[in-house]
């Protein structure tokens, strides 16, 4: 109580003698409070002491200030902060401290740790006892104390008054934060911000390493683009804080700066890349993709430009990118949200929650807010938590795909048990029919012969593109295949494989995908001619075409054909023309003593693979003879 007694009944008494004297003559300048450095107050916030002066042609120097120091040309600080926000030159800060009762050390610093140049005088009856250069332009191994911050020890003897000079320039924001603190103050402040920065950080590093071991296992860009934002978040809180200069790169005057632009453009690029991904922004949502492709696009550009322009210019340019880039995720989660999109409810708390941290954090250096633990830790809370929500929406994600996943699963099996009672029932209904039939009288028999045949053509084709199924394909390579052995003819095998049809599924949906079968499997079936051929969809997005008694030449030629002609179609999605590819894989053998089935199929899907690893949208035939691969 004593010694806030003494710093503010002396403020109380000249505060009323300026403004008695204000009234009798408006030029009478402001008085300077020495601050009162009691022994039992452990650290003192030196700004509402201070008057400023501003030197913007940088001609003053610490002599004519002391010589002459013309009190109408100082001013005293607004707001109780010294922030004059960006200047072009250089600012002087000037205040006294004093020690009424025992002598003392003490510890001046300026907690603002991106400033470039900073010379600090401490002046005892007109003669300058220390001058200390500070500033990150400057190697950190320079610093007379180890610290992120800007810390001066300087000692103070009883009832001695000392001037404390301090000039600053600057490229950043002009904001010079002071403290005078014990060294038991100085130890227990430090150990508070890097026990706060560690958990902001460890908690940071912790998700990049658990969301890199979920990147190695599901190989999902948007977990490698989270894990890059996420770098790029943590490099510059520490940067921004000081840490990354004293333990990343002390010497690296230079990057130093430079650091703190390109990590920022780091989380623009990374941060609208995973946007991107995480809100599925495809060609539907083409103005808000295009809008996250600028957005990138800036991003790089600003990260390459602040390798040569000043940071001034860089900071606020990619400051107020970045703004725009978190508007513009916020406004697109929002949509996607109402869109019906879950996931996007999770990422919208998450850039809302940095956007507030941000905005919290620049009312605070606008002097709007007032300077507490919460608003100077706004911004690092705000991005830890951030990159936290982030995990946890990439999560939900992952289990939203999975759920679905697993409801079409069990749908399709549901759907298949559906048919197989249906065909049960259908075999049931036909056998009793049959029997029924069989009862009737003989002239009923053709008709019962014509309503099988209908039956057993159903049973050989397939029902979605309509031409012959594996099962009746299987049965017709093993009589073909016994057919040339007996006749020492060739055959030949085309395996037709549809390239990146998942992809094509997953972009334009089942149904359009079932639409490309039908149109596949029609275009195949008109390059076929001969009756004896038989066409047929042998797995899912993959057809086989059994040409009996057919050379390398004629198979080789309709393979290319088949290939060329797919090529050129045109399919219509979403008003949008699609180009889809086929990868053919021919076999040509005459069968031998020995030989069996297998061997045509095996050689047929070896050429198949070599299409798919040469690039897809290619022909390669299997040489009876040589079994070499021959490219078309």
């Amino acid at each position: 109580m004593l010694a806030v007694t003494d710093v503010l009944l002396p403020r109380t008494l000249v505060a009323l003698a300026t403004l008695m004297f204000a009234l009798l003559n408006s030029t009478l300048s402001f008085a300077l409070t020495p601050v009162n450095i009691n022994l039992n107050i452990e650290a003192i916030r030196l700004d509402p002491y201070c008057e400023y002066r501003e030197d913007a042609d940088r001609s003053l120097d610490i002599r004519q200030l002391i010589e002459h120091h013309e009190a109408q040309a100082w001013q005293n600080i607004e707001h109780n902060r010294n922030n004059f926000g960006y200047l072009d030159g250089a600012m002087w800060l000037h205040l006294q401290l004093y020690s009424p009762s025992l002598s003392t050390q003490r510890y001046l610093e300026i907690g603002y740790p991106v400033l470039d140049y900073i010379d600090l005088f401490i002046v005892d009856e007109s003669r300058v006892i220390l001058h200390q250069q500070l500033g990150d332009k400057y190697p950190f191994y320079q610093r007379p104390i180890k610290h992120p911050n800007f810390v001066v020890p300087f000692a103070i003897n009883k009832n001695q008054v000392l001037d404390v000079y301090i000039r600053v320039e600057t490229s950043s924001l002009m904001e010079v934060p002071l403290w005078v603190r014990s060294q038991t103050n100085i130890v227990s402040n430090t150990q508070h911000n890097m026990l706060v920065m560690g958990l902001y950080c460890g908690a940071i590093f912790i998700l990049m390493l658990y969301n890199l071991f979920i990147f190695f296992l599901e190989k999902e860009t948007s977990i490698f683009y989270y894990i890059c934002y996420a770098a790029c978040v943590m490099l510059f809180l520490t940067s921004l804080s000081g840490i990354s200069f004293q333990y990343l790169w002390p010497k690296s005057v230079w990057w130093n700066d430079q650091s703190i632009v390109v990590c920022l453009a780091g989380m623009l690029i990374f941060g609208s890349l995973l946007s991107r991904e995480f809100l599925g922004l495809s060609s539907r949502h083409s103005k808000q993709s295009l809008a996250f492709s600028v957005l990138i696009l800036a991003g790089i550009i600003s990260a390459v430009l602040s390798l040569f322009l000043p940071f001034r210019v860089m900071i606020i340019t990619t400051a107020t990118l970045a703004l725009v880039g978190m508007v513009a995720i916020i406004v697109s989660s929002i949509l996607r949200s109402l869109n019906g999109y879950g996931p996007a409810k999770l990422y919208l708390c998450a850039w809302s929650l940095l956007l507030l941290g941000s905005i919290v954090l620049a009312m605070s250096k606008a002097g709007l807010f007032p300077v507490n633990i919460l608003t100077e830790n706004a911004l690092p809370f705000a991005a830890a938590i951030d990159v936290i929500l982030l995990s946890f929406a990439l999560a939900n994600r992952t289990n939203v795909k999975n759920t679905d996943h697993y409801q079409t699963q069990q749908l399709s099996q549901q759907l298949a048990r559906q048919a197989k009672a249906n065909q049960e029932a259908a075999l049931l209904s036909q056998r009793k029919t049959t029997e029924h039939l069989e009862s009737r009288l003989k002239q009923r028999s053709m008709e019962l012969e014509s309503v099988n045949r209908k039956l057993e053509e159903l049973s050989t084709n397939d029902g979605l593109t309509g031409v012959r199924n594996s099962r009746y394909f299987d049965n017709c390579l093993t009589y073909e295949f016994a057919r040339a052995l007996r006749e020492q003819s060739s055959i030949a095998l085309l395996l037709i494989n549809i390239d990146h049809f998942k992809k094509f599924n997953e972009n334009y949906g089942h149904l359009e995908g079932d639409d490309c079968l039908v149109i596949i499997a029609k275009t195949i079936q008109e390059q076929v001619r001969r009756e004896v051929d038989v066409v047929a969809r042998y797995a899912g997005k993959e057809f086989g075409v059994l040409l009996s008694n057919t050379a390398y030449d004629a198979a080789h030629q309709l393979a290319e054909k088949i290939r060329q002609t797919i090529e050129n179609l045109s399919f219509i999605v979403n008003k949008q023309v699609v180009r889809v590819t086929v990868s053919i894989g021919v076999a040509v053998i005459r069968p031998g003593l020995g030989d069996s089935t297998t061997r045509l199929l095996t050689s047929a899907d070896k050429a198949l693979r070599v299409s798919k690893t040469q690039g897809r949208n290619r022909v390669n035939v299997v040489d009876d003879s040589t079994l070499k691969f021959d490219q078309a």
